[in-house]
This record gives structure tokens, sequence and C-alpha cells, in this order.
């Protein structure tokens, strides 16, 4: 369980309006529950916040397609997909209620997004068995 308190943020669109949600996460279910809600449509987007420098975002659940960014001291992180790095071209994927083109290589699986929230809501960090690219 992480020193500090993690705090999840979920939006809910209606239209063109978002009525955001905030809460202490205190459970690793409540983050499972939260990543298997996201559909794309009024549910886009999961936040988890260690303070202003340390975050993630899993994006997405349309068509089973998610992108999880996030950053530590000024260093952003975006998961790479490593099965689609050689391919070329573009998918849409839906976060924080915006229809968006995402290169393929950030395009994960809702396993690999679990996967990485899982690790960073226990571990304040980013899961080094999985691919990142740093900026």
């Amino acid at each position: 369980m992480p020193e500090k308190q993690m705090i999840i943020s979920i939006d809910n669109w209606h239209g063109v309006y978002s009525n955001e949600e905030s809460f202490d996460l205190t459970n690793p279910d409540t983050l499972l529950r939260c990543i298997n809600d996201l559909n794309g449509k009024n549910k886009t987007s999961v936040a988890l916040t260690h303070d202003e420098e340390i975050y993630m975002v899993i994006g997405g659940g349309n068509e089973g397609k998610y992108s999880v960014v996030g950053g530590i001291n000024g260093q952003i992180y975006n998961l790479i997909n490593k099965n689609n790095i050689n391919k070329k071209g573009y998918v849409q994927i839906v976060t924080g209620g915006q229809l968006g083109d995402f290169e393929m290589k950030y395009c994960v699986d809702k396993e690999m997004a679990i996967q990485a929230a899982n690790h960073f809501y226990k571990n304040i960090d980013f899961d080094k068995t999985l691919k990142w690219e740093i900026l």
C-alpha cells in the first residue's frame, strides 16, 4: 500500500459535460473496476495521482483500445505496445471525452493497461517489465 494515498479521478460524460469524481484509492479492486468501466463513451479516462509530479492516466475502452501515459518529476512516460511497434498508421481512441488519433504503438489492450495501473498503484513507479517511451 502506498505511504501517501493515491487519488483516483474518473470521468462520466453526459453530452458535452463531464461529472468528474475523485476519491482516495484504497484498494486495487476499485482500480480494476474503474478500468473495466471504461467504454469510450461516457467513461473515457481514469487518472491516478500521487502528487502534482507523479501521475498516470488510462484512457479509452472503445473497441478494447487503451492508451496509458504518466509522469514522474517532469518525465513523461507513454506505454508502448511491443506488438504494434513496427505497425504504421493510427488508431482512434476516446480519452478525456475526445476522439483522438494515436500512433499504433500507443494502442494497448486492457490487460496491459491494468498491469501498468496496478504496478503504478502499488509501487508509485512505472512497470519496468513493460516498454515505455520516456520523453
